[in-house]
């Protein structure tokens, strides 16, 4: 048998698959991965969901992003990004009903909108005159932050640190990351993107 005829047994044999690696590179698809998915759902059968741990896109950004690089086999209910888990666990497991500071991208905020939770945090954040030391003592807090939730933030700042630190001072406030990674993938290998 050939190794192709192996592939194709084993896909028949199965009803579900995670491939755990990335189909695009910034923005480029890695070479075969439209067509792969392509097969699985139309030759194969099989349900392909598209689920990442990056949470600076909504499912809706990452569907657009699918289709202008060629993936077309998706609609916006088979892609779960770590914003949507991350809205839904502060919604429906943690039972949050306050606001949320959020330490990310516009993608977590898009998903909070759209399951009715306060938000605040998203876009630069810096003090009006960063080199006074008494402006540091004037930072006015929101008095019903029930979480604080971080992802990757390009607007990442002292004040940022700060505020999310003053909100989870109080021992009722929640953290929630939205993953774990240390380092993010780069098409400059002597870049490090931190995580």
């Amino acid at each position: 048998m050939s190794c192709d005829g192996r592939v194709v047994k084993a896909l028949d044999s199965k009803s579900n698959g995670i491939f755990p690696r990335v189909i695009w590179n910034g923005e480029s698809i890695i070479d075969g991965a439209a067509e792969a998915l392509s097969l699985l759902k139309y030759r194969h059968g099989k349900n392909v969901c598209l689920v990442t741990n990056n949470s600076t896109k909504s499912p809706l950004d990452y569907l657009n992003k699918c289709k202008k690089l060629g993936i077309n086999i998706l609609n916006e209910e088979e892609i779960v990004s770590s914003s949507t888990v991350a809205a839904y666990y502060l919604k429906h497991k943690l039972h949050v009903r306050n606001k949320v500071y959020v330490i990310g991208g516009p993608g977590i905020g898009k998903e909070l909108d759209k399951i009715g939770i306060q938000h605040l945090g998203i876009g630069a954040d810096h003090f009006e005159d960063y080199h006074s030391e008494e402006r540091i003592f004037d930072v006015n807090l929101e008095k019903d932050v029930s979480a604080v939730v971080v992802g990757f933030d390009p607007h990442i700042s002292y004040a940022k640190i700060m505020k999310a630190s003053s909100y989870l001072k109080n021992k009722d406030c929640l953290f929630v990351a939205t993953n774990e990674d240390s380092y993010f993938p780069s098409t400059n290998p002597l870049l490090v993107l931190p995580g």
